[in-house]
């Protein structure tokens, strides 16, 4: 589950990783049952928020995500909170 946005305003857009949902799910089991901590380590914003986090990148440069496949790199902003929030509810 990610953190309670309240109201969203209108043509929001909130990014939601299902699968990085479940593995921090598992994360917080496996911490909570045998001890240890997970370090998770990428580009982000400390808060969950609105917005779109896709971007592409060339040569250290913001580019056209939809430019010829192979010519850009593609990334996304990793949404810490809603990590944070599925590992501790998990355990």
């Amino acid at each position: 589950p990610a953190p309670d946005q309240g109201e969203a305003p209108d043509g929001a857009v909130r990014e939601v990783s299902e699968a990085s949902l479940a593995l921090a799910a598992m994360l917080g089991q496996r911490v909570a049952s045998q001890g240890g901590a997970a370090l998770i380590l990428d580009y982000g914003p400390a808060e969950s928020g609105f917005g779109d986090t896709l971007q592409a990148l060339r040569g250290h440069e913001r580019a056209d995500p939809l430019a010829p496949p192979g010519t850009v790199d593609l990334t996304a902003h990793v949404d810490f909170a809603a990590l944070a929030n599925a590992a501790g509810h998990a355990g």
